[in-house]
């Protein structure tokens, strides 16, 4: 499941199955455009080791969503600062395979927009 960052209009395949952290610490993604394909998630511990990866979550994440939550919030517990833009491909792939977490993390989105807008991340689900 190919992550790739658009960097002034060019892109970039950062991770095989975003299998670590080397590419986004790496690029810090410049606050361009990170796209996470969604498609081949089956699990809810697919989804979240995906996201941990992919946002730069530390090794000690607990891989739920009161977690995600405090990650997503807190810089400092992330290792790179979030995109000007989250395209999630495949969304309607985890919508019908595992509907709970597509509202859960979509629910995250839309509160971190709403209560922390300074972050200015937006997301498209595509």
């Amino acid at each position: 499941m190919p992550i790739v960052l658009t960097l002034n209009g060019a892109k970039k395949k950062i991770f095989g199955r975003c299998s670590g952290h080397s590419g986004v610490n790496e690029n810090s993604v410049y606050r361009g455009t990170m796209r996470i394909d969604l498609r081949m998630i089956e699990s809810k511990i697919q989804l979240h080791e995906l996201m941990a990866n992919c946002l730069g979550f530390p090794d000690f994440y607990g891989k739920n969503w009161d977690a995600f939550w405090d990650c997503l919030c807190d810089l400092g517990l992330r290792d790179s600062d979030l995109p000007k833009v989250i395209e999630f491909v495949g969304s309607s792939h985890l919508k019908s395979t595992l509907p709970e977490c597509f509202e859960s993390l979509k629910s995250c989105f839309d509160d971190l927009r709403r209560e922390y807008p300074n972050i200015d991340t937006r997301v498209e689900w595509n």
